[in-house]
């Protein structure tokens, strides 16, 4: 075998392991019809926008682009971990190299809490409270 095909060979295999499968990225468990996904720099953890992404095979290819923040979503399907489908990345020139993974999950807003109005403390006007300035006459 010459050098140049031993080369290539090398070239091809290394392509691949750089490219993660579905199923290492979301696992089976992973709820919903849609997983967001983050995608940073490896060198100095900072996102990597406006990246093309692309999954699955032949002409029923997904594809979707990094917003500003790294983050992306691919649709959730067993099909993907099923076919054992890459994730193709295409990186901006100068990026060596990435990370992706699962986003982490946003908490809803909680509501405001409703503070307690301490007792002798001004209340507002119409305030049902029972006080003399309900406008409630009282026996």
């Amino acid at each position: 075998m010459s050098r140049s095909c031993v080369l290539l060979c090398v070239v091809l295999l290394t392509g691949c392991a750089l490219r993660p499968r579905y199923g290492e990225v979301v696992a089976a468990q992973t709820p919903g019809s849609e997983v967001k996904l983050t995608l940073v720099n490896s060198a100095n953890n900072q996102p990597l926008p406006n990246v093309r992404v692309e999954i699955g095979e032949g002409k029923a290819r997904y594809q979707a682009t990094s917003d500003a923040k790294g983050l992306l979503t691919l649709p959730n399907k067993k099909s993907y971990r099923d076919e054992n489908s890459l994730i193709v990345v295409t990186l901006p020139p100068r990026v060596d190299g990435y990370r992706l993974g699962l986003a982490p999950v946003e908490a809803a807003p909680a509501e405001p809490a409703v503070a307690p109005v301490p007792d002798g403390a001004a209340k507002p006007e119409g305030a049902a409270d029972g006080g003399a300035d309900d406008g409630v006459t009282r026996l």
